[in-house]
């Protein structure tokens, strides 16, 4: 079961990034309808509520049960931390709904870090993939 958890939690980013990619392509290629039912912002705000969490709780896992790349993890979740800190001082501030560019503040932080982090799971799964090839693997040399 603990083989299997890595691929888990690279397939539920993968379908939050996809979620967020085609969102994205279907306003910027699709076509513009005159009146639009559903802002776009949603799309990429609902999979970042899902993206976000989940990779925080990956993260922490990873980190506390000793996993490769740990210290990367490390770095990405003090990171997600120190963002969230700040995120919440900016929106606690009075004022704050008049700046025009608060869904920036939210959106591009957040998916830098989940870039990252979505890099370091794939580094994982290929690590892992590539680690028993050569000469005679099953022999410890």
């Amino acid at each position: 079961m603990n083989r299997y958890v890595k691929y888990i939690d690279l397939g539920v980013q993968t379908l939050c990034v996809l979620l967020a990619t085609i969102t994205l392509l279907n306003r910027v290629i699709g076509p513009v309808p005159t009146s639009e039912p559903i802002d776009w912002r949603v799309g990429i705000f609902f999979a970042q509520l899902i993206l976000g969490p989940w990779q925080m709780l990956s993260s922490g896992i990873s980190i506390f049960s000793w996993s490769p790349l740990r210290r990367l993890k490390i770095i990405h979740f003090v990171s997600a931390l120190v963002y969230l800190a700040l995120l919440g001082i900016i929106f606690s501030l009075d004022g704050v709904s008049e700046i025009p560019w608060d869904n920036l503040m939210m959106a591009i932080p957040a998916w830098i870090l989940a870039l990252y982090y979505y890099f370091l799971s794939w580094c994982w799964v290929i690590r892992a993939n590539t680690r028993h090839k050569g000469f005679l693997p099953h022999l410890g040399f």
